[in-house]
């Protein structure tokens, strides 16, 4: 470890001797040294507190003045700071002195010391101790009265603060090869004493590593020497620098030759060669070329450079040509004779034989003999890197003469471990840790457990609504937890004030506050309401005219679909129409259908990767993917065990090539250990030896402490002079000792005492009864006499005189005798409120204790008190009267006195004074005696009165306010109480208003209680009855008790002709239910219906109860449930017969006899008992019974509602001739629909009409309005649904008479059948659905054919969109479609239609024939999607402009004089074919050209054209590169001049000649093979030349030199690799290059502010441009489903596109927040959907951030991302997923997210042309290279070294 500060000098000196000193006076400081370390660090513990702080003690000499010597001496004072365990002073407790002393000198008291770093800390506090160096006597400066003179103590003094300073003390320790942990401790520290206070950290940070580079070029490579300087660790690495260089041998063959270079460096160095013809003069770039027949030396140069630390390797390398062809010069036309003369010798080289080199002199023939064998390879070996723990090491083997070369990878060495033991604490378990010195890979061994912890306790007190608890925290290591919880005191509310009044839509506010503490409660007063305006449209919404307030949002835009279907070569889209207004948008591009590529599958080998070849059937577009990699090394497996010492591992070499490797590593077997145990005794420890057998391991562990001792105590009693003791001795060693001191017992006296006399003294005698020891003492003069107060002999009353004496107290001497006057009975109170009546002094006072005047008072002989309050005063909560009792003569309070009070409005009260003589009245108990009784529940005043069945007073019942805000009343005794005797409680205010909603508990004899609450009369009688019959006003009561819940309500009945009397009300507790049996001459009724309406006792409505009503002879039984204003209507209003008249309803299922009920003569001759309480089942009328409207597929929520567009195309409609019939219906039209029937609920108000083809439904059936607004109808049983008589339904709005479209009528019959349909635009739904159907306002029909199929059918085209009313057949399995009226065959406005089957799933290949009203007839097949489309999109017209659009392609037509309209233009299998109309001819004089462009409006070329005229002619050609023919081709007479191939009246072809010139990468030529046909060229590269290792710079010119722009150029090599391209207009093509789009523009000032935040809307923007350049596809405007998103915005065609990509999704409320800044978890998950859409499998997941668990929601990403290397995090080990992502971090991840990398020279070279940003000027931040390759547009190839740029 490496600690910055060095270890202070602490001096400590050791005193024997006790001498005293005084306190610290002003002295002079001796300055310290700068150099600190905390004392509690070096702390040295001793057995004597005392010794111990001197040892600790930091030591100055000061001038002080010493007391002995009386004069300023030279002092040594000791200084050593407090350290307490809870860190509070002992001066907190009254202590001063070091040994426990308080600061009276006497007292004793807790130190709380302990020992520093372990279970204690700096209190702020320093004990400090002086000496004398004159005198020797200690603490002399304190003064010679102090505790501590001369007494080795320490006294205690704070440690100013003026006198602290700063200190640092951070130490690093190594932790392993990458972190180092760093323990920070820094804060102030005492001058005097050095006590610190620090605030200590740790944390695990990376190495600062400070490079070295050595350069070592006789080794080849580069050392680094990294090391950190905060922990000293130190690694060292090494970086190859090697280049192998190669001589040339060989023929001189006509082509050029030089050396090669291979550069074998690492990654990092930069290696840089220079050539020459000469030694120390290298300064060409690229080796020289040789062609001619020579020995030719070449010099070189190679600078390696890795961090700035550079070498040169010199050398020489040749090239050798010689030829080898024969000179025939020499030969002559007879047989020759060679004569061989020595040439010379070829040495052998390591692989080639040498040999003697012979020529004949005569004609020159070269001979080769005496061959030498090859010398094979010298090796030598270079080590690049030395192995380690933590890698193996690298080296390379190269030959010495020919610089072939191998390298080779050495195995990983072991760790070497140093080993720390580690001591337990109360929060780490102790261990043995093992760190690798080397890479510091660390592991533990020999766990010990954990300490206990040391708990203190701190109660906290509850409060209002805080519970109360006792926390307890661990002295050691702060651990806290908190237990023994007690329950909240719960808050006191006062009467509360209004804060805000009610608005439209705001509630108002009420404020209460706590009279107990400062919470405060809100409570809410309902809002006024809203006054609604106009009606909202698409965008404008719906307003109060009062607030302004929105009511409804803008209804949106109801869009109609026309989807154009994608084909090979354009995207498909839905163009969208609103309904309702004009706007309109396109989106929902779909992709192009894909090609249909057949596989040619070539497998791998063992040098070469596999692939596969795939070739489209259709247009012969080919690609070659997946790779397959190369066949895999037949490994052979050798298994070395593992050991306790040492890993396993196994060796893998391949039986083919001897290549091998080592892997599969297993972890060090586990040690082997045995066990002896050693049991702990009462004077040693036991613990176990654990030997591992196996390596002799051997360690301590599982240690016990000792036993206790087995003492057996003796014990000694004290006497009365002697002590007592206890003596301990252990039973199993002898140890013993003394304890359990008890006091000396002293003297048992007992004491006899003799008091005085008025004339003798007193005294006490004491005599011992143990010992018998006598004394005497506490004498008492003699008392005299002492004369006593008045003693009354006879009191006074209000009836007689009385008589009293005074006495002497000691000898009852009777000294004197008077007379007591009678008391008075009556008295008013005075100014002062006091008044007397009896022996009481009574004083009467209001509740802020002013007194009250005039009060009547009176008393009887009882002593009962009687008061009357004067006139204006009341008794009241509002201000409480007190009347307080005292005895007259001595003012003590009287307790128990009776009074009676009452005020002028008779409200009285009873009760009886307290301890104090107190009676606050009204209060919570009283008697009504014989009028009232008066209580309060400290805020609101209740007068009780309690009455019999026949309205007489009860008196003398006791009243009692209870806990819960309720009052109890108890009877008196022998009170008839029972359901023949109720009794009536009337509770009013003081001021006589009703008090409703309290509850009152009645409590009788035997405690028989009964409960209920007060009615809005401030009445309530029990007990309480569940029957009652409606008054005159319509009104019964109830009520019950269950369960101890008490129901209490009025019951209100009505019809459409008033209030209805004589009801029968049941309360059916139980159930939460009303019966109410309506009386004679009402019944149920549609026509008069019935309402019933159930409050409570105070007149809150009651919801959410069932009420079943029924007639009096148990008919028409409707069981509904109360609205949120407690009502019912039976019949509801949701329902209505369809016809009148109308029988009563049928009456819902009961299984119990009703009360109430009178059968008719025929059921039964008994009648019903009313007053029984039925338990009713009733069947509700359940809406959710009814067939579901989701089921039908006609759902208004999936097709947009369109708008019409009546225009109409004059192009012709080409038909089908000679086609059959097909299927044809029209619509019924309507009958005499007659009134109809009404029917409402809270939200819709219906008016609705059924008829079939008899005309209109007579008989009854019943219609139900659902909450949701659909219908659901119930035909009378002489109906069914039959498809042959369809049933229509029409709906009305009854508001507004306009038809109710889009609602789900569902209908059924009597046999359970039922069948649904939409409302159409005129508010019809027809069923049930049959083979014919006429789609609603959706273009929805539903068809059925002879099989029972269901199929949906949709009917739109392209421009007016869902098309209502036209006629739907099926028929012999085909669709066939008639158009309605202004619906025609267009090709402006294709008709598409749709068809599913049941599921609404698509039906393919299925016939559809589509017919309209002016002849036009089409039929097509539905395709995968289930569409079919007439006219076909392959078919078109040119329009004025001369353009047809074909299945994604634009064909224009036009002639050499104008654009050609109304040419007929087809596209089939792949070709195009145009027919032109009778206007245009094929001829030469006015050539025909047609253009063909793809949906990007980029030429298609190699397309097949075929054009006719009327006249049958026709001209083929395919298109060029510009995507165009010229028809028919022109050709050039005959005769004359010019060349030509044949006589003179044939064609002649005049041939273009092209200069090219190709140049490599390093701008060497390349010669190619060239061929030119039909003006494209077609480039071969030679031998060695691929497309893959290099890109090429073609240029082209005519035979003049002019550059040709675009040409038409194909680039291939040998291996079957092709590119293709057009030259640009400096005549120049590279090839192959890939194209990198820019994808950011930085802002308009020019900046790009990498620092900045990157918007939700500006990532899109990246992400989109970035799909739409890998697919190749331009983003087009399209609609987002956001609701944030507008069309307007500039970021909306991005999000839409990313929509379709499902890159982006947006929140849970529809809303994309594009203004909000994206966070990194944002970005990321945007990162790995764009990745995934490419069908790439992401790299495995890992997680390196310590907060990034898995519950994060976008955990899974972040962890891909880590897998891919897309980021690396914070030093910290974090990722702050939720923290902003800055602009410079979203392209630097960008970049790797799409493989992109700046060339930064490219960049540097032409820094004029590149794309800049005004805040990115230096190029040394971090993501500048990053920023300027994502601000460009660049043309690039990629290599070995990354990206290179070209253009």
């Amino acid at each position: 470890m490496k600690v910055k500060n060095k270890v202070k000098s602490i001096v400590s000196t050791l005193l024997t001797a006790s001498m005293l000193i005084s306190t610290v006076p002003a002295i002079t400081y001796a300055a310290q040294s700068n150099e600190y370390v905390d004392p509690a660090d070096v702390w040295i513990t001793s057995v004597g507190r005392t010794n111990e702080l001197d040892v600790n003690a930091t030591t100055t000499y000061e001038t002080a003045h010493c007391d002995v010597c009386n004069k300023d001496t030279t002092v040594l004072t000791y200084r050593v700071p407090e350290y307490t365990r809870t860190g509070e002073t002992a001066r907190n407790r009254g202590v001063y002195y070091s040994d426990g002393t308080c600061f009276n000198g006497v007292d004793k008291g807790n130190l709380d010391d302990g020992t520093p770093g372990i279970d204690a800390k700096f209190s702020g506090y320093h004990w400090t101790k002086c000496v004398c160096q004159n005198c020797g006597t200690i603490n002399a400066v304190d003064g010679t009265s102090s505790y501590s003179f001369n007494k080795n103590v320490y006294s205690l003094n704070s440690c100013d603060t003026s006198f602290f300073l700063n200190f640092d003390n951070t130490t690093h320790e190594l932790y392993n090869s990458k972190q180092h942990k760093t323990i920070l401790k820094a804060g102030k520290y005492c001058q005097f004493c050095k006590g610190t206070k620090e605030t200590a950290k740790t944390s695990y940070e990376n190495h600062d590593f400070d490079e070295t580079i050595d350069a070592q070029l006789g080794n080849q490579r580069f050392h680094i020497t990294a090391k950190c300087d905060e922990c000293g660790y130190i690694k060292d690495e090494y970086a190859a620098a090697k280049s192998v260089v190669q001589s040339y041998y060989g023929k001189a063959d006509g082509q050029a030759h030089s050396i090669t270079v291979s550069d074998l460096s690492e990654s990092g160095v930069h290696t840089s060669i220079r050539y020459g013809t000469e030694a120390g003069k290298c300064n060409k770039s690229s080796a020289p070329n040789y062609t001619d027949e020579g020995y030719y030396p070449v010099y070189y140069e190679i600078d390696y450079t890795y961090g700035g630390e550079s070498m040169t390797e010199n050398g020489v390398s040749y090239v050798w040509l010689l030829d080898d062809n024969a000179n025939s010069n020499s030969a002559t036309n007879g047989t020759h004779t060679h004569d061989y003369r020595y040439l010379e010798t070829i040495r052998p080289t390591c692989t080639e034989l040498g040999y003697d080199r012979f020529q004949c002199s005569g004609c020159g023939t070269l001979q080769k003999t005496n061959y030498v064998p090859a010398n094979g390879h010298d090796y030598e070996t270079v080590v690049v890197r030395e192995a380690s723990c933590q890698q193996g090491g690298l080296e390379i083997h190269s030959c010495k003469n020919c610089g072939s070369f191998y390298t080779e990878n050495t195995s990983m060495t072991g760790h070497r471990y140093q080993t720390k033991d580690i001591a337990a604490t109360c929060t780490k378990n102790g261990c043995t840790e093992h760190i690798c010195i080397d890479c510091g890979y660390k592991y533990i061994t020999d766990l010990t457990p954990l300490a206990r912890h040391n708990y203190r306790t701190s109660v906290t007190a509850p409060t209002c609504k805080g519970k109360g608890f006792t926390t307890y925290t661990c002295a050691a290591c702060n651990d806290v937890y908190i237990s023994d919880y007690t329950e909240p005191k719960g808050h006191r509310w006062d009467n509360g004030h209004t804060v805000t009044s009610s608005t439209c839509e705001s509630e108002g506010v009420k404020e209460f506050h706590c009279k107990d503490c400062d919470e405060k409660m809100i409570q809410a007063t309902s809002a006024i309401g809203h006054t609604a305006g106009k009606a909202a449209t698409c965008i404008e919404p719906q307003k109060c005219e009062t607030c302004g307030a929105v009511l409804e949002l803008p209804k949106g835009h109801h869009y109609s679909e026309t989807v154009t279907a994608p084909t090979c070569a354009a995207m498909g889209f839905t163009t969208y129409q609103c309904n309702d207004c004009d706007n309109s948008y396109i989106g929902n591009y779909t992709d192009k259908t894909k090609h249909i590529y057949n596989s040619v599958i070539t497998p791998p080998i063992c040098t070469d990767l596999g692939y596969t070849t795939f070739t489209c059937s259709g247009c012969g577009d080919s690609y070659k993917s997946d790779y397959t990699d190369k066949a895999p090394h037949d490994y052979k497996k050798t298994v070395t065990s593992a050991t306790c010492t040492e890993m396993g591992y196994s060796t893998y070499t391949c039986s083919d090539c001897g290549d091998s490797y080592t892997a599969d590593y297993t972890e060090v077997l586990p040690h082997n250990y045995t066990k002896q145990v050693i049991e702990p005794t009462c004077t040693s420890q036991g613990y176990t030896i654990y030997t591992c057998p196996d390596c002799g391991k051997e360690y301590i562990g599982d240690e016990k402490e000792s036993i206790e001792h087995n003492y057996n105590p003796v014990i000694t009693e004290p006497t009365c002079t002697e002590m007592g003791y206890t003596t301990y001795t252990c039973a199993d060693c002898g140890y013993s000792y003394i304890s359990n001191y008890t006091d000396a017992t002293g003297h048992n006296y007992t004491e006899t005492v003799t008091a005085p006399t008025c004339t003798e003294l007193g005294y006490t005698t004491h005599i011992c009864s143990v010992c018998g020891e006598t004394h005497k003492s506490d004498y008492i003069e003699a008392t005299g006499h002492k004369l006593s107060d008045w003693i009354i002999d006879v009191p006074a009353t209000i009836e007689n005189t009385g008589s009293m004496h005074i006495e002497c107290e000691i000898c009852k001497t009777v000294l004197k005798i008077s007379e007591i006057p009678k008391l008075n009975d009556k008295d008013n109170s005075d100014e002062d409120g006091n008044s007397r009546v009896g022996n009481y002094s009574i004083l009467i006072t209001d509740k802020n204790n002013k007194p009250v005047f005039d009060s009547e008072i009176s008393i009887d002989k009882n002593d009962n008190i009687t008061i009357k309050l004067p006139d204006g005063r009341l008794l009241s909560a509002d201000d409480i009267t007190t009347i307080t009792v005292s005895q007259t003569e001595t003012q003590k309070p009287v307790e128990g006195v009776n009074i009676f009070i009452a005020d002028t409005m008779n409200n009285a009260a009873t009760g009886k004074t307290d301890a104090n003589g107190q009676l606050a009245v009204p209060n919570t108990n009283s008697s009504t005696g014989d009028t009232n009784g008066t209580v309060t529940d400290n805020e609101k005043t209740y007068v009780v009165v309690a009455t019999d069945k026949n309205g007489e007073l009860i008196p003398n019942c006791d009243v009692v306010v209870g806990d819960n805000y309720s009052i109890d009343v108890k009877l008196p005794t022998g009170t008839a109480f029972d359901r023949d005797n109720r009794v009536t409680i009337t509770v009013v205010t003081e001021k006589g208003e009703p008090v409703n909603s309290l509850r009152v508990q009645l409590i009788g004899d035997g405690d028989y209680i009964e409960n209920g609450y007060m009615n809005i009369k401030g009445q309530l009688t029990l007990p309480m009855s569940n029957t009652d019959i409606t008054d005159d006003k319509g009104n019964g009561e109830v009520g019950d008790i269950k369960d101890d819940k008490i129901y209490d309500y009025i019951v209100t009945v009505s019809d459409e002709n008033g209030l209805v009397k004589d009801a029968l009300i049941t309360l059916v507790a139980e159930d939460n239910s009303m019966l109410v049996c309506l009386p004679e001459g009402k019944t149920i009724d549609y026509y008069n219906r019935t309402t019933i309406k159930v409050t409570k006792a105070d007149g809150t409505p009651v919801p959410d109860w069932k009420v079943t009503a029924y007639n009096k002879d148990g008919s028409g039984i409707r069981t509904e449930v109360t609205d949120e204003d407690g009502i019912v209507i039976v019949p509801p209003l949701s329902e209505a017969p369809i016809t009148k008249p109308t029988p009563t309803p049928n009456p819902d299922e009961q299984e119990k006899p009703l009360p109430g009920v009178t059968p008719k003569p025929d059921n039964t001759d008994e009648p019903s008992n009313p007053t029984e309480t039925p338990n009713p089942s009733e069947k509700p009328n359940n809406p959710t019974d009814t067939p579901n409207p989701s089921d039908n597929p006609n759902n208004p929520s999936e097709t947009p509602n369109p708008s019409d567009n009546p225009l109409q195309s004059p192009t012709p409609t080409p038909n089908e001739p000679d086609k059959p019939d097909e299927p044809t219906i029209t619509p019924t039209p309507l009958p005499d629909l007659g009134d109809g029937a009404v029917v409402q609920n809270k939200k819709y108000k219906y008016r609705v009409y059924v008829w079939d083809n008899d005309g209109i439904i007579q008989e009854f059936g019943l219609i139900k309005l659902l909450e949701n607004g659909d219908l659901i109808v119930e035909l009378p049983d002489s109906k069914s649904l039959n498809p042959k008589n369809k049933t229509n339904v029409r709906v009305i709005n009854e508001n507004n008479g306009e038809p109710v479209k889009g609602i789900t009528v569902t209908v059924s019959d009597k046999a359970g059948v039922s069948a649904s349909d939409l409302t159409n635009s005129k508010g019809i739904a027809t069923v049930p659905i049959s083979d014919t159907d006429i789609t609603d306002m959706n273009g929805n029909a539903q068809v059925k054919d002879t099989d029972g199929m269901l199929y949906n059918v949709n009917v739109a085209t392209a421009v007016k969109g869902s098309i209502e009313g036209a006629a739907v057949q099926i028929k012999d399995g085909k669709i066939g479609v008639t158009l309605p009226d202004g619906t025609v065959i267009d090709y402006a406005d294709r008709t598409t239609v749709t068809v599913t089957d049941r599921d609404n799933k698509p039906v393919s290949a299925m016939p559809v024939n589509v017919k309209d009203n002016n002849g036009g007839d089409r039929t097509a097949n539905t395709d995968a999607n289930g569409k079919a489309i007439v006219p076909p999109l392959s078919e078109n017209y040119t329009d004025k402009d001369g353009n047809a659009v074909i299945d994604g392609y634009t064909v224009t037509v036009e002639d050499a004089k104008a654009k050609i309209e109304k040419a007929f233009v087809v596209i089939a299998d792949g070709k195009i074919s145009v027919k032109l109309p009778d206007t245009s001819e094929l001829t030469t004089a006015n050539q025909t050209t047609v253009t063909v462009t793809d949906k990007d409006a980029k030429p298609v070329k190699d397309m097949s054209v075929t054009v006719t005229d009327k006249n049958s002619k026709t001209a083929e050609k395919s298109t060029d590169a510009n995507g165009k023919i010229t028809v028919p081709v022109k050709t050039s007479g005959g005769g004359g001049g010019g060349s030509s191939s044949g006589g003179g009246g044939g064609s002649s072809t005049v041939r273009v000649t092209y200069n090219i010139k190709v140049t490599d990468k390093d701008g060497k030529t390349v010669n190619v093979n060239k061929t030119v046909k039909d003006d494209k060229i077609t480039l071969t590269l030679p031998n060695g030349k691929t497309l893959d290792d290099s890109y090429y710079t073609i240029t082209v010119t005519d035979s003049k030199g002019n550059v040709k722009p675009d040409i038409d150029v194909t680039l291939k090599d040998k291996k079957d690799n092709s590119v293709n391209g057009v030259t640009d207009k400096n005549g120049q093509l590279i090839m192959p290059t890939t194209e990198h789009k820019a994808y950011v523009v930085g802002y308009e000032d020019g900046s790009f502010k990498p620092e900045g935040n990157m918007t939700r809307a500006e990532a899109a923007a990246i992400f989109a441009r970035n799909i739409a350049e890998r697919k190749g596809e331009n983003i087009s405007s399209g609609k987002s489903s956001f609701k944030d998103v507008s069309s307007k915005d500039w970021y909306n065609n991005y999000v839409s596109y990313l929509e379709k990509y499902k890159v982006i999704s947006g929140y849970s409320d529809k809303t994309f927040k594009p203004d909000e800044q994206i966070t990194r978890a944002e970005f990321i998950t945007m990162c790995m959907r764009f990745y995934n859409l490419n069908g790439k499998a992401a790299a495995l997941k890992k997680n390196i951030f310590n907060d990034v668990p898995k519950s994060h929601w976008a955990s899974e990403y972040i962890y891909s991302a880590v897998g891919m290397g897309w980021i690396k995090g914070y030093s910290d080990k974090t990722f702050k997923p939720d923290n902003n992502i800055t602009r410079a971090e979203v392209v630097a991840i960008v970049n790797r997210v799409t493989d992109r990398a700046a060339d930064t020279e490219y960049i540097n070279k032409n820094m004029s042309a590149v794309n800049k940003f005004t805040d990115l000027k230096d190029k040394s931040y971090w993501a500048w290279s990053d920023i300027i390759e994502a601000a460009n547009t660049h043309s690039i190839v990629n290599g070995a070294n990354g990206e290179t740029w070209v253009k």
